[in-house]
């Protein structure tokens, strides 16, 4: 199996590779594009095709992907269910951050306008063996796109150089989720 690196900014919700099952499941009651609501039993399949993909988080039997997420801190403080889902997502995030293969860092409010905000929400790819060209994949309310032309690829790696520097390191942003994870239980 490849060996792959991944830099994410999900921007407005929590990526699902990330995502606990009450957490995926809120936020597939919302409707589609199309304005319609997903059934209960597709609601559930969509869920479960979902938990399946998180074992690339922790797969054992081949070299690990690694997984670099920065999230804003409005995603954190958006309450998604109730604030027993969001406060046990957080604690999920954070549990993710001590794996070796994943480093998640958070941008604070207090940083400002950053890239991020003009990029929206975004994941690039690179494979370790150069097998594939760096991608970058963006997720839109009306679908989604792939980029693959180095110049692309370099606004993104710019943009990411630029979040970076903005962002809290690990254990900061660590620290900043545990924090909100209590508000969220306490308000």
């Amino acid at each position: 199996m490849r060996s792959a690196s991944s830099c994410a900014w999900p921007a407005r919700k929590i990526h699902g590779l990330m995502q606990t099952k009450e957490y995926a499941e809120e936020m597939l009651r919302i409707p589609g594009p199309d304005g319609k609501s997903r059934d209960d039993e597709e609601i559930a399949r969509r869920v479960q095709v979902r938990l399946r993909r998180q074992a690339i988080l922790t797969r054992t039997n081949s070299t690990p992907v690694m997984l670099s997420w920065i999230l804003g801190e409005a995603v954190l403080r958006h309450r998604v269910g109730t604030a027993t889902v969001t406060a046990r997502q957080l604690d999920h995030i954070n549990e993710l951050g001590q794996l070796r293969n994943i480093s998640v860092r958070v941008i604070p409010f207090e940083a400002g306008l950053h890239q991020g905000v003009a990029t929206g929400p975004f994941a690039r790819l690179r494979f370790a063996d150069n097998s594939e060209p760096p991608t970058v994949y963006t997720d839109g309310f009306m679908g989604a796109l792939l980029m693959s032309k180095p110049a692309e690829v370099r606004r993104f790696d710019a943009a990411i150089t630029g979040m970076r520097s903005c962002a809290l390191d690990e254990q900061k942003s660590r620290d900043l989720i545990h924090r909100v994870a209590k508000e969220h239980l306490h308000a």
